[in-house]
């Protein structure tokens, strides 16, 4: 199960049986704590190493790390 808490008393909750989607939440949920920590590192470098077409998807992940 996957949830999100929204404002007041409201929450969101998706629940399934699918091991491929299980797999996937499960990795991106550990994973995605060392995003941050890996663009600091990288600096400006990390600029290099996204592709131009991907860069939308971490832009407000860069405009934390980068430049600063």
């Amino acid at each position: 199960m996957v949830a999100e808490w929204l404002p007041a008393t409201q929450a969101r909750a998706s629940w399934t049986s699918s091991p491929l989607l299980v797999f996937i939440a499960e990795h991106h949920l550990r994973t995605d704590q060392y995003l941050p920590h890996i663009l600091a590192l990288l600096g400006d470098r990390a600029l290099d190493v996204i592709r131009e077409e991907d860069r939308e998807l971490f832009a407000r992940a860069l405009e934390s790390h980068i430049g600063n």
